[in-house]
């Protein structure tokens, strides 16, 4: 069994809605804590504005081995 985080980053800039996902499995070795928090400021220094949030999310997920199971 492995258990790893992912962080999202949710809002709304310049009228996009953003929902962004950072986790180990799109981009092996790079935390995802840092990397959403690096990308919801990064929006700001480009000179784009947040209207709704830069709202960030964190969830664990767990992988189990497969279970064959009967049909």
């Amino acid at each position: 069994m492995t258990t790893y985080e992912e962080w999202r980053v949710t809002g709304t800039w310049d009228g996009r809605d953003v929902d962004v996902l950072f986790s180990p499995t799109r981009a092996p070795g790079v935390d995802p804590a840092d990397s959403a928090r690096d990308y919801a400021v990064q929006v700001t220094k480009r000179g784009w504005t947040w209207t709704v949030g830069p709202h960030l999310h964190k969830r664990t997920v767990t992988v189990t081995d497969w279970t064959e199971v009967d049909t």
